[in-house]
């Protein structure tokens, strides 16, 4: 039975590489103690060049001494190059190969890619601890009101014929003390909506694609493993648990297990970036893999929660959201949801996170189940909305990693953005046809503002029925709401983008509470010139040199005196690096006319005895376009430095690398691969009749050794961390190789400061 059992998994994973080809085509595992690896970005081709980007590829390699590993992710002009570091020892320095692909006519662009750790869990608190700050008003409503409330709920499920036991437990989805203080789905599903139909990819450290309540909605098409080079993303280390608790919230199906998913049928895949240290080329071709099968990724991590970091994206990764944002899901955009972060305890925002400030990205923050902020949950200008999660001593049930295991603690912004994903499938089942936008748009309109008059937090927009928060964003998100408008919604116009000139400032920042302004002013004619006709997104980007980044506050004024608070200080925060060319982002203004004059304040109104100077910001205004005009979105659209001033510090890359993941299975595909697997089947039935009855008639001459099966001992060695013989294959990564949750924001690859030095081994050709 064992051998079957494993026979037909090796013929699912052969079907797998037929029907998935490019999930399958990957490079083996880089070594590099004994290779350099270099990514680089070709120059655009002449019309007189007849040769192919990987022709020219090729060039540049042979040119340099190098092997050409193939093409990186999805990004058509971006490669992956290997130089044997003994050749290195022939050379004067070890700088000569970067020098020789740079000084290249077809390259533009190159890094040495160097695995590090730079992202890290959004997992919640300590479960032992009270999270909450301010305690919301929770509606809990009189005894006959939760009575019928709940008698409705029964009745509901019980004509869904939903059994989960977990149901009772997952007050998310119904809450019975709190009435109302839940995301209001069972209306939705009740139009027998539950996600039928679309794919949600768990970007995170693997998805336990075993279990019950997951297997039958998991999708391998949209699934790879880029820690351990594998087309199956299983959680291999003892804490690669986050996924599958993820997993479970989006799309747990209806069953006798565990709890339900927002989204019950859906499907779920899984991608596996979180578990080893990574570099950025393979982190750019992770974040949009299978970008015509995965329409929703779901991202609980980000840089360090520690209030002292700024990082987001490096140019690879910028590049790799924005060809998934323009070609994506048939060209409509795939959607990305991201956790704003768990450093509200140490002062942290998530405007220093370039994931979660990317115009790209559906910031989530966190509320507790009686509408309260709990304290972990990071607030910026860029939050677009807010979900139920950990706090007020409750917390979010779901999957857990291994068969039958449920999760009664999790939490965290890591628990409330994935609940937003799947509100979002539900959504794309009605109208798979919404662009990016369109769904950020909805989810804007269909927020919900709460406890208003005990939330000091919430201020007016330009919008005259709208409110905002920076705790909040414009609300919580009503899974009934959104998918009643998604039925009528009328798809937005083309986007553009407005970029202002750059405004030198120049001056000293005085140290008091009024600090210094500036003023840029946008005209008729620059907004005629853009075709812009109303505003989504504002990016402000800024150099200020301090010797205490930390003190610096931020605030932008739009003409309708509108206020956007870009930055507040961080006590944490005692980098002398300041701010080179870093891009903030405020969704505040959303709906606003952009004519004007906009105002940006800068103050330092603490330790005089360290001070600063604002040198220069411009704006980059993202909204509708009328139709006329419309600019493209452009490679900039996370907050990140630029390439003459760069923002972070050394950039990351992979132990593995994929080429572009397929658009899609063809009919074509799937007969090819069933005529395989029956041959195979028919071989495999042959061998086993062989293998049964020929020991009958022919004895073997001698016997195997008890244990000495590579099959039978195969997942013992894939679990088993300190396998000397697993370290040679997989790499140096054990149970340590992911931190521990420490309350904060636990597990994520990072680093600490911005370096003014830029980029480490990046070369630019002019």
């Amino acid at each position: 039975m064992a051998t079957t059992v494993r026979l037909a998994w090796c013929l699912g994973i052969i079907a797998i590489s037929i029907l998935q080809p490019c999930a399958c085509q990957y490079f083996p595992v880089l070594d590099h103690d004994k290779y350099m690896y270099h990514a680089i970005r070709l120059s655009p081709s002449s019309a007189s060049d007849a040769n192919t980007p990987d022709e020219r590829a090729a060039n540049v390699a042979t040119h340099a001494g190098c092997q050409l590993l193939g093409r990186i992710g999805s990004l058509h002009d971006h490669y992956l190059l290997a130089s044997p570091k003994r050749d290195l020892m022939k050379r004067h320095n070890h700088m000569d190969v970067a020098e020789v692909i740079g000084a290249h006519d077809h390259v533009i662009w190159t890094q040495q890619q160097i695995p590090t750790k730079r992202l890290y869990k959004r997992s919640g608190p300590p479960t032992h601890t009270n999270n909450t700050i301010s305690t919301g008003s929770g509606s809990g409503g009189t005894v006959d009101q939760a009575s019928a409330a709940k008698l409705y709920f029964e009745s509901v499920t019980s004509r869904l014929q939903i059994k989960d036991p977990g149901l009772q437990h997952q007050w998310h989805l119904f809450n019975p003390n709190q009435l109302h203080n839940d995301i209001n789905v069972t209306g939705v599903w009740e139009q027998g909506i539950s996600g039928n139909g679309t794919v949600v990819c768990v970007l995170d450290d693997g998805v336990d694609y075993e279990h019950d309540d997951l297997k039958d909605n998991f999708n391998v098409a949209g699934s790879y493993d880029f820690n351990d080079n594998n087309p199956m993303p299983r959680p291999r280390l003892h804490d690669d648990r986050h996924g599958s608790r993820i997993a479970g919230e989006i799309a747990a199906a209806r069953n006798n297990m565990c709890g339900i998913g927002v989204a019950y049928n859906a499907q779920i895949s899984g991608v596996r970036i979180l578990s080893a240290d990574i570099t950025e080329a393979q982190e750019a071709a992770a974040v949009n893999y299978a970008m015509d099968v995965n329409e929703i990724y779901s991202c609980s991590w980000g840089p360090s929660d520690d209030g002292r970091t700024v990082d987001g994206p490096g140019l690879m990764v910028q590049e790799a959201y924005r060809t998934a944002i323009e070609k994506g899901r048939r060209g409509l955009g795939v959607i990305y949801v991201f956790a704003s972060g768990n450093g509200g305890g140490a002062h942290d925002t998530c405007n220093f996170d370039g994931y979660a400030n990317s115009p790209y990205s559906i910031t989530v923050a966190a509320i507790d189940r009686t509408n309260g902020h709990p304290t972990y949950s990071e607030a910026c200008t860029a939050v677009l909305a807010s979900m139920y999660s950990s706090g007020a001593g409750s917390y979010i049930f779901t999957t857990d990693k291994g068969n039958g295991n449920c999760a009664g603690n999790h939490g965290g912004t890591s628990a409330a953005a994935p609940i937003v994903s799947g509100i979002l499938a539900l959504v794309l089942e009605v109208r798979p046809d919404l662009s990016w936008r369109d769904v950020q748009h909805l989810v804007v309109n269909a927020a919900v503002p709460f406890n208003s008059s005990s939330q000091p937090d919430w201020e007016p927009t330009y919008h005259p029925e709208r409110q905002f928060s920076i705790k909040f964003g414009f609300g919580r998100l009503d899974a009934y709401k959104i998918v009643q408008i998604a039925k009528t919604w009328k798809n937005v116009a083309p986007n553009t983008i407005l970029t202002t000139n750059v405004s030198w400032v120049d001056r000293a920042i005085p140290q008091d509470a009024d600090g210094i302004s500036n003023i840029i002013e946008i005209g008729n004619d620059a907004i005629q010139k853009a075709g812009l006709t109303r505003i989504e997104h504002v990016q402000v980007v800024v150099t200020i040199s301090h010797s205490r980044r930390g003190d610096i506050e931020v605030k932008l004024t739009s003409p309708n005196k509108i206020e956007s608070l870009l930055a507040e200080r961080r006590s944490g925060d005692m980098s002398g690096d300041g701010f080179q060319n870093w891009t903030f982002m405020t969704v505040k203004h959303w709906d606003e006319p952009p004519l004007g004059q906009w105002k940006l304040t800068v103050i330092d109104r603490v330790n005089p005895s360290k001070s600063g100077t604002w040198h220069s910001w411009y704006l980059k205004v993202w909204g509708e376009s009328n139709g006329s005009t419309v600019i493209p979105p452009q490679p900039s659209t996370t907050s990140t430095a630029t390439l003459a001033s760069p923002s972070r510090g050394p950039s990351s890359t992979p132990n593995t690398i994929s080429v572009p993941p397929s658009s899609g299975v063809s009919f074509a595909k799937w007969i090819i691969a069933g005529a395989v697997v029956v041959v195979l089947a028919g071989m495999a039935v042959v061998v086993l009749g062989v293998y049964k009855y020929g020991r009958k008639f022919f004895p073997s001459s001698r016997k195997r050794g008890k244990g000495t099966s590579a099959s039978d001992s195969y997942e013992f060695k894939i679990l088993d961390d300190d396998d000397e013989e697993l370290d040679n294959v997989f790499g140096e990564y054990h149970d340590d190789a992911v931190e521990e949750d420490g309350g904060g924001g636990d597990g994520r690859l990072g680093k600490t400061d911005v370096s003014k030095e830029g980029f480490a081994g990046v070369k630019l050709v002019p």
